[in-house]
């Protein structure tokens, strides 16, 4: 069996970010095992309170304050997805590779790409467009239309000098 450490040598013990500061009623489960809890204070100043053995394993390392910034980082790397060119990004690499997008046969179906650092992460295209002229109100062009999205066949223009550069399908009618 375990030794019981008294509390009053466990006050004050840090765990990760927690600091433990005074024990409270443990949980009781059916079988009459106990389980130490101790209120504590997080590196953040919220207190929690928390189950000894949780501490222990590392399974709680924080009051939550640890898992909000794990997950604020993964989705917001960069704190550009309410832009302008965050939405042309995103509907570039639609039209590339969902085939339930109604573009898709025009780019995708006839086998046209984004290369792989524009399309892994939407910062390297951000950091490319911003210092390769980049506006609002211009427009994304390949400069060879059967050419894939990367950046030695990528320019921004105009509307009109875009409609410029635009294939001729078999039938004769012309698209981008």
């Amino acid at each position: 069996m375990p030794v019981r450490i008294p509390t009053e040598q466990l006050i004050g013990k840090r765990y990760s970010r927690l600091i433990l500061l005074d024990e409270v009623e443990p949980d009781v489960y059916p079988s009459g095992e106990k389980k130490r809890k101790f209120l504590c204070l997080c590196d953040c100043g919220i207190k929690t309170i928390v189950r000894m053995s949780d501490m222990k394993s590392g399974r709680t390392q924080s009051c939550g304050c640890l898992n909000i910034e794990k997950i604020s980082s993964i989705k917001r790397t960069h704190n550009l997805h309410h832009t302008n060119l965050y939405s042309r990004w995103k509907g570039m690499k639609k039209r590339c590779y969902n085939p339930n997008e109604p573009q898709f046969r025009d780019w995708g179906g006839r086998g046209i790409r984004v290369c792989d650092e524009w399309g892994n992460d939407f910062k390297v295209f951000y950091d490319w467009a911003m210092s390769n002229g980049y506006e609002k109100g211009l427009q994304l062009d390949r400069i060879n239309n059967d050419g894939n999205y990367e950046p030695n066949n990528c320019r921004w223009v105009t509307q009109a000098e875009n409609n410029k550069n635009k294939r001729v399908r078999k039938d004769s009618r012309r698209i981008s």
